[in-house]
């Protein structure tokens, strides 16, 4: 592996972004939505929605990963259906659970399908001084590209499937943040193109069915791994890693959907 063949990959990741976006700005305009059937919200997704990284666990009696600190819990949802380690096909399924009267729904959903977590791993394997040493992190990274396309087929029915329950429930999708301080090493600053590439996907995807999409990378700029105020918890942090900490959640995550949802948020401090 060289530089060469990394600065290809980049070069496609910038380019999956700008063909994905090109599509997205076809998307019909979203109507406004009719009122919701309650007040009740619904979180579905990943252990991003579960909460993992947030904190003390929920003894709900499963192994979703649920905590306390996660941001449908800072928003006060009824319920988390989130679970980690769940893909876009288990959050169809997650969908068909709600109640007919839900009111809002959020979902984050995508990374399992793209396999982030071991990317993310084999990335930091790699001495990002030895090019010979990439070859796992960019084999992984290009094998995740290919996995998109599932991504942006099965959000609509995500979409579809949440209609179905609930006509009127107002759907947010939220996208990722980049795990990684920007510079931080070449193969990090490719984790964080393809961790773009997937928010462009998810955008494109959700508000082309008609659902909203709230970006999380821009409010946590500065808060990434290898920054001095760290809103995503490192490597060493076990099932945690890589995942948002509770300060991502409740200032990172929250205010973005809370507003998205209408719901309360809190003031930013610190």
């Amino acid at each position: 592996m060289n530089l060469t063949r990394i600065r290809r990959l980049g070069a496609a990741v910038a380019a999956a972004i700008t063909l994905i976006a090109a599509g997205g700005a076809a998307a019909p305009a979203l109507a406004a939505p009719a009122a919701p059937q309650s007040g009740w919200y619904y979180a579905l997704g990943d252990s991003y929605a579960a909460g993992v990284g947030g904190g003390a666990l929920i003894p709900d009696g499963t192994l979703c990963g649920r905590t306390y600190g996660s941001y449908p819990a800072d928003l006060g949802a009824k319920k988390n259906i989130g679970c980690a380690g769940a893909t876009t096909a288990d959050v169809i399924q997650q969908a068909r659970t709600i109640p007919t009267n839900t009111g809002y729904v959020t979902v984050t959903v995508g990374a399992n399908d793209l396999g982030l977590d071991k990317i993310t791993a084999a990335c930091l394997a790699a001495d990002p001084n030895n090019p010979l040493t990439w070859s796992t992190c960019l084999g992984q990274l290009a094998a995740a590209q290919g996995q998109l396309g599932t991504v942006a087929a099965n959000i609509p029915a995500i979409i579809a499937a949440i209609r179905a329950k609930s006509p009127n429930a107002q759907i947010v999708f939220t996208g990722y943040p980049h795990l990684f301080l920007a510079g931080l090493s070449p193969l990090t600053d490719q984790v964080n193109a393809g961790i773009d590439a997937l928010n462009a996907t998810i955008w494109a995807a959700a508000t082309g069915a008609g659902a909203h999409y709230v970006p999380v990378s821009g409010i946590f700029t500065g808060h990434e791994i290898g920054s001095l105020t760290p809103w995503i918890n490192g490597p060493g942090a076990g099932a945690a890693a890589f995942h948002p900490n509770a300060a991502g959640y409740l200032y990172g995550y929250k205010p973005l959907v809370g507003a998205a949802l209408g719901l309360p948020v809190p003031a930013l401090v610190g």
